[in-house]
C-alpha cells in the first residue's frame, strides 16, 4: 500500500475538520430552530405520545425552542418564572416554524402551567381536628347477673332471660390527633331482665323493668385506613341515674304492675366495644357510624346489705354524625 505524502494527510485532515464542524453547525442550526404555538391552548408532555403526563400548558403564540425531533413530535424547551426551564413534547401541528428574523423580534408570552393534580389525602388526613356531635338509635339486649340472680335462678328453677329494649341519645367526639379520640354520651338506656316460669301449671311472665340516663365516657382508637369506612375499637366506664325500677307482671291473661323501691339510684361499670364510620361524600363531612358494645355493670343494684345483683348488657346501635 502506497502511504500518503505529508500534502495528501493536511488535505484528509482538514477534510476530517471540515466535515465534522459542518456536522456540528447542523446540530448547532436544529437546536436553534424556534416554533410558535399556532393554537389557542397545547400541553407540553414527558414523552412523544398523548398518553404521556401533561408537564405544561402553553398559549397561543408561546415561542419554544426545539431541541431536537422525534417522529411527528418535537423536544421543545421554555423558561418558567415558577418552575424553571421546563423540557417537553409537543406535536408538531400544534406548532408553527419561526424564521430567524422573527424569532429575533418575538417577545415569548408567559406560559399557562398545568396545576399539579391534588391527590385524595389518607382518611387518616380527613379527620376533623374539632368536635363533631352525632345521634344514635339501637337495641338492648340485657340481663342481670351475681350471686343473688343465681339463687334465684336455683330456686325458681329457671333462667333469667334477656329484655329487649331501646338506646337513644347524643355524642360529642373529640379528637386527639389523627387515630385517637375522646367520646361522651348522654344516652337513655332501657336495661333489666325477664323469666317465664310455671307455678302450679300456670306460665307467668315476669320482666323487671330498669330505666337510666347513662352517661358514657369512652377512649377510642381508629384503626388505620384509606377508604370512607373508619373502623375502631374503644373501651371505658359509664356513670348512670336511675330513671324508673318497675316490675310487670302477667299470668292467665291478667296483669299487674309496680315500682321496685329497693333498687340503688345510680350505676356504673365499664364499656368495650368496637364500630365503624362510613363517610357520606354527598354530604360534605357527614357519617353514619355503626357500633356494638359490652356493658358490664359493677354496682349491685339492690339497696339491701349483702345482696348482689348487677346490670350486663349487648348493644346495637347506628348514629350519624354532623
Amino acid at each position: 500500500m502506497r502511504l500518503l505524502g505529508h500534502k495528501q494527510k493536511v488535505l484528509f485532515l482538514l477534510l476530517v475538520i471540515l466535515t465534522a464542524t459542518a456536522s456540528l453547525m447542523a446540530m448547532a442550526a436544529e437546536n436553534q430552530t424556534k416554533v410558535r404555538v399556532k393554537v389557542n391552548r397545547a400541553n407540553i408532555r414527558s414523552g412523544p405520545s398523548v398518553e404521556t403526563e401533561t408537564l405544561a400548558t402553553v398559549s397561543l403564540g408561546t415561542v419554544l425552542e426545539v431541541q431536537k425531533k422525534e417522529g411527528d413530535w418535537y423536544k421543545v424547551s421554555f423558561s418558567s418564572p415558577e418552575r424553571g426551564t421546563i423540557s417537553g413534547y409537543i406535536r408538531q401541528d400544534l406548532v408553527e416554524t419561526l424564521k430567524e428574523e422573527e424569532a429575533a423580534e418575538v417577545k415569548k408570552p408567559k406560559p399557562v402551567l398545568q396545576p399539579k393534580e391534588k391527590r385524595p389525602r389518607r382518611e387518616s388526613q380527613l379527620f376533623h381536628r374539632l368536635p363533631s356531635i352525632g345521634l344514635k338509635v339501637g337495641f338492648n339486649s340485657s340481663r342481670l347477673y351475681g350471686a343473688n340472680v343465681a339463687e334465684f335462678e336455683e330456686y325458681l328453677q329457671y333462667e333469667m332471660k334477656a329484655r329487649g329494649g331501646l338506646n337513644v341519645g347524643a355524642f360529642i367526639v373529640v379528637p386527639i390527633g389523627s387515630y385517637f379520640a375522646l367520646q361522651s354520651e348522654f344516652t337513655y338506656a332501657q336495661k333489666g331482665a325477664k323469666t317465664e316460669p310455671e307455678v302450679e301449671g300456670v306460665k307467668v311472665k315476669v320482666a323487671m323493668s330498669l330505666d337510666y340516663f347513662e352517661i358514657p365516657a369512652l377512649f377510642r382508637f381508629y384503626i388505620p385506613s384509606e377508604t370512607n369506612f373508619r373502623p375502631s375499637l374503644y373501651a371505658g366506664t359509664y356513670f348512670a341515674f336511675k330513671l324508673s325500677s318497675k316490675v310487670k307482671g302477667e299470668a292467665e291473661g291478667v296483669k299487674i304492675e309496680g315500682d321496685i323501691e329497693n333498687v340503688r339510684g345510680t350505676d356504673a361499670g365499664f364499656v368495650f366495644g368496637a364500630g365503624f364510620d362510613f363517610n357520606l361524600t354527598a354530604l360534605g363531612h357527614s357519617k353514619i357510624a355503626f357500633d356494638i358494645r359490652y356493658t358490664l355493670g359493677v354496682t349491685s343494684l339492690s339497696t339491701e346489705p349483702n345482696v348482689e345483683t348487677k346490670n350486663k348488657v349487648l348493644s346495637f346501635s347506628v348514629g350519624y354524625i354532623f
